[in-house]
């Protein structure tokens, strides 16, 4: 009766690293959109650039574009690597966290030739906070969002028992 009635309520429960968590998919207060770029098109696409559930900080794909959905630094790895997990430590830094609470990483890539150079960079952010790399997978795909765009990077981060962005 109880999972019945969580579903019609639209309740989640997520078990993730052993822990089980009951939440309202993006209760007020776990969401962020602190990436001025993307900020006004949330709405309009009925996303979040990330969530807090529970213990857990769920970062959405994110890519190189500006707020026109113009891709910075077209078919270029670095580049864009350097966009991405800039906005990635921005979001992390909205929660609290840094990429020492990086727990896993999915990056999606259109070619692991132009990616090779953004790995640079992406140990980079890793490295300078002395954080352990996370358990991560890379997933070539055929595109994505726009051409010309080379990755596009979700992450899930462990910040401990904290209710709301900031605290």
């Amino acid at each position: 009766m109880e999972t019945s009635i969580n579903r019609i309520l639209g309740l989640l429960t997520l078990t993730l690293f052993g822990h089980a968590i009951d939440l309202l998919a993006a209760e007020p207060g776990t969401t962020t959109a602190v990436i001025p770029e993307y900020a006004e098109s949330y709405p309009a696409y009925g996303v979040s650039e990330s969530v807090r559930a529970g213990d857990f900080i769920f970062i959405g794909g994110i890519i190189a574009t500006d707020k026109d959905g113009n891709v910075i630094a077209p078919n270029d790895g670095a580049a864009q690597a350097e966009v991405v997990y800039g906005r990635i430590k921005t979001i992390l830094e909205a929660h609290g966290a840094s990429y020492k609470n990086v727990v896993s990483e999915t990056i999606y890539l259109t070619d692991w030739d132009r990616y090779i150079a953004g790995a640079a960079i992406r140990r980079k952010y890793f490295d300078e906070v002395g954080a352990a790399y996370p358990s991560a997978v890379g997933q070539e795909v055929v595109n994505l969002a726009t051409s010309g765009l080379v990755m596009e990077v979700q992450m899930v981060a462990y910040v401990g028992p904290k209710k709301t962005v900031g605290q």
